[in-house]
């Protein structure tokens, strides 16, 4: 048997004591004084003294008893097992990501009622039972609220009560893992209590995770217990603004319209049957002058998404170089969203009057000497005229440091067999802050030694072969799979393409997604094997190939250089996911709360505007952080789909592979709950039998007792 009170059994039970204090008080002590029938007495005395004894003892038995009774009724006595009551440590890895704020029909987030379950945790909990608990946050990136088991359950209470949604999706595979360094050193009961709405967004699975491989496999605990809020069943029309294209992360003052056509992507989750209407609305920069016309959208019954277009705001006040912020915002009627922050969508730009592009003079193609020396070509092809939005500065191939790269956004190379080392090094430090470099090959005849020598210093440049192989048949270019990041040309990449002639490619290892032209055999040609960095496998003249020579040379050289990142920092990111290598060092600074923080492997999990800044403290660039709209997904899902997108993570962190549902476990309680109640009412009946045996032992007692003394008298 065990008791829901056990401070109360244990008080109650100490109180046992005071009947026999008071039956040893209430002896009294007789002085013998000796009178004419003092002997008749002292016989009756002798007479009646063993069962004087016998009804005294049954006496003090009976309230002993009763007080004993009394304290196990008070105390809710019950069967079966303890369950969570003694010392228990409890785990709360609460989902707090994008997907627990969606509204309800209430007008009140989900996250209120998974908050709700978390305090009632605690609440089960007591502190005089030795009952402790830790917090951890599932959002990405996850956050051990309370790391370290505590038994201050009103600072716990405190802590969850003033959590809120954030907008990245959860990764409940690190949030386990910080569960179980919560308890690793810890005895006796454990139970982690996973408490989400269990929407499709929710079991999103984001961060940057070790492999499952590496990990130590935790042996099966007889104490650990894993339960689970229930998944929700409600369905929530939810709009989400997927994407927002934009052609260049440059925008130049005085492109053509088509130049500043951006394209969104909005769906929407939950129930399709009725049409979803409402507004895009674009804006760039703050202030009103900076918003640009509402974009009316339509999603017609049964489908999911749909696909808007609209030019890019002008900026009236904009002059010179800065980065900008494109905003673009649903607005839509009330109950057709229900989450609000994966309805606005931010892209960092640069707003420029020009492209500062450096080419690095080279003299002819090895013994092949052209009419026209390369970096001529790329002259010609960067600045056809005057019109040209591009400025050239023309650099030493030995003179390749950071002085001369000093405020260029993009640097052409046509012979990089030309640059020394000390060169390279300068070049992959202009890389990492944000410059572009495009590197020709050669056209060397046998060995490329200086591939090696510039793959030691910049990573990406390492799959470059060390020969060139030679086609036989002369082969047309077509558009790759990564023809994408030159969507300005993309659609136009085929046939202007194929009327290019390769004979010859100096290939390089790179990844499908990246290749923007290849020949028809397959071999890519024009690269781009890490942001910024562009690799053309044939020369800047006619010996290899007839690209220089070709119509798609000029917009390719064009759409290379006005793709061009910024000098200065300017980053679109999604809440709580990886930056990949966008920004290195800094820190970044929460325009709305003056917060700071150092730029770490994953975004920020709250979206909006950030500005970068330098190790001094300068400010050198935006950061755009957007709301998860993967994560943001509202679709319900049910037990055995959750069950197994837990199961996996369970037997990874735990050993475990079992969730107990938290409803189905109220249901236990409260049958242990009747059970005690009846076990707590037979106590009580069973004092009141004894209270009623006291009375009539005290009373026959008295009534012998009186009865002695008169027949002695």
């Amino acid at each position: 048997m065990n008791v829901l009170h056990p401070t109360l059994l244990a008080a109650g039970l100490a109180a046992v004591a005071l009947p026999i204090v008071i039956h040893l008080l209430l002896r009294r002590r007789y002085r013998p004084i000796a009178w004419a029938a003092m002997r008749f007495v002292q016989t009756a005395q002798r007479q009646q003294r063993r069962r004087r004894r016998i009804e005294q003892l049954l006496l003090l038995i009976a309230r002993c008893l009763l007080v004993a009774l009394v304290a196990i009724a008070v105390a809710h006595p019950y069967l079966g097992a303890s369950g969570t009551r003694g010392e228990t440590t409890l785990v709360l890895v609460i989902d707090d990501a994008i997907a627990s704020g969606a509204i309800n029909d209430g007008g009140e987030s989900e996250f209120e009622a998974i908050r709700a379950a978390a305090i009632a945790e605690v609440e089960r909990l007591s502190a005089s039972s030795g009952d402790r608990v830790a917090v951890v946050a599932a959002g990405s990136p996850p956050r051990a609220l309370i790391a370290t088991p505590s038994s201050d359950l009103g600072a716990a209470r405190t802590l969850v009560e003033a959590m809120e949604p954030i907008d990245s999706a959860p990764d409940f595979e690190a949030a386990l893992s910080m569960s179980r360094e919560a308890v690793t050193d810890i005895e006796g009961g454990v139970r982690i209590a996973l408490l989400s709405g269990w929407r499709s967004g929710s079991l999103q699975r984001t961060g940057e995770r070790p492999d499952a491989a590496d990990r130590p496999r935790p042996g099966v605990r007889s104490e650990l217990e894993i339960t689970a809020l229930p998944p929700l069943e409600s369905e929530r029309a939810n709009l989400r603004l997927r994407s927002v294209s934009v052609p260049r992360g440059t925008i130049l003052l005085d492109d053509t319209p088509a130049a500043r056509q951006v394209v969104a992507t909005i769906d929407r989750t939950g129930p399709v049957d009725d049409e979803a209407v409402g507004r895009l609305i674009p804006s760039v920069g703050e202030g009103a002058e900076s918003r640009g016309t509402a974009v009316p959208f339509r999603i017609p019954p049964g489908e999911r998404e749909t696909v808007v277009s609209f030019e890019l705001p002008s900026r009236p006040s904009a002059a010179g170089d800065a980065p900008l912020v494109l905003t673009a915002t649903l607005d839509a009627p009330r109950g057709s969203d229900a989450i609000a922050s994966d309805s606005v969508r931010r892209v960092a730009l640069r707003v420029s009057t020009r492209v500062e592009v450096g080419v690095v003079r080279a003299r002819g193609v090895s013994s092949d000497e052209s009419a026209i020396p390369p970096a001529a070509w790329i002259r010609a092809a960067l600045r056809p005229d005057d019109r040209a939005p591009v400025r050239l500065r023309e650099l030493a191939p030995g003179g390749v440091d950071a002085s001369s790269l000093l405020g260029l956004d993009l640097v052409a190379i046509a012979r990089p067999d030309l640059i020394t080392g000390p060169g390279w090094e300068s070049l992959a430090a202009f890389c990492r802050t944000g410059g572009s470099v495009i590197l020709f090959a050669p056209g060397l005849a046998g060995v490329n030694a200086w591939s090696e020598d510039a793959g030691a210093r910049i990573e990406s440049l390492r799959g470059i072969a060390s020969e060139a192989v030679d086609l036989g048949n002369a082969e047309a270019l077509e558009g790759g799979s990564g023809a994408d990041i030159l969507p300005m040309l993309a659609a136009e990449l085929g046939s202007l393409g194929g009327s290019v002639r390769v004979n010859r490619v100096l290939g390089i290892d790179a990844e499908a997604s990246r290749v923007v032209l290849r020949t028809s055999g397959g071999i890519p040609v024009v690269t781009m094997p890490s942001e910024g960095l562009w690799f053309v496998g044939v020369p800047a003249s006619t010996a290899w190939s007839d690209l220089p020579a070709r119509p798609l040379f000029v917009p390719l050289m064009q759409e290379i250089a006005r793709r061009s990142p910024s000098r200065s920092a300017v980053l679109t990111a999604t809440a709580g996911r990886s930056l990949g290598d966008s920004v290195t060092g800094g820190t970044l600074r929460d325009e709305t709360t003056g917060d700071q923080q150092e730029i770490r492997t994953l975004a920020p999990p709250i979206a909006g505007v950030r500005t970068v800044l330098d190790a001094e403290g300068r400010g050198i660039g935006l950061a755009a952080i957007n709301a998860d709209t993967e994560g943001a997904d509202t679709v319900p899902t049910d037990r055995e789909r959750v069950s197994a997108a837990l199961s996996p993570l369970l037997e990874s962190s735990f050993g475990e592979t079992g969730v107990r549902w938290i409803g189905d476990e109220a249901e236990g309680r409260n049958d242990a709950a009747i059970a005690s109640s009846r076990l707590g009412s037979l106590a009580f009946a069973a004092a009141a039998a004894f209270a009623l045996l006291e009375s009539l032992i005290a009373a026959v007692a008295s009534r012998r007792s009186a009865g002695r003394v008169g027949g002695a008298a």
